[in-house]
């Protein structure tokens, strides 16, 4: 894993990415991933947003969006599983996205529906 001196390099780089090409989907998903790493939720929500805004079909940024609203407090899965599930609509086999709506299936209850994520 990056350390955290590698995190701060990286999101300069994003950042001076989107000053020089505002509307960059990799650069606005890149900045959201790091803060996502940094815990600062309304930043990293606002250029992942962006990115589903102008690629709907973006299921990692759906799914990165997911993970958020199952990580940050107030917890909310009915969020979080609305945007794994648009995520899951497009990438059936993504890993990650099937590892994070089995996630929200265990912590609403719902544990047999739950372990068919995680199979």
């Amino acid at each position: 894993m990056a350390n955290s001196g590698d995190l701060k390099k990286a999101e300069k780089y994003f950042k001076h990415c989107i000053r020089l090409q505002e509307k960059s989907i990799p650069a606005h998903f890149g900045l959201g991933k790091i803060l996502h790493s940094f815990n600062d939720y309304k930043q990293a929500l606002l250029h992942l947003k962006y990115v589903i805004e102008n690629d709907k079909d973006n299921y990692k940024a759906l799914c990165q969006i997911g993970l958020i609203y199952i990580e940050k407090k107030p917890h909310n899965y009915e969020m979080a599983g609305g945007y794994i599930s648009k995520c899951l609509k497009i990438k059936p086999d993504y890993i990650p996205g099937l590892i994070a709506m089995g996630n929200v299936m265990f912590e609403t209850g719902e544990t047999e529906n739950a372990q068919k994520y995680f199979e």
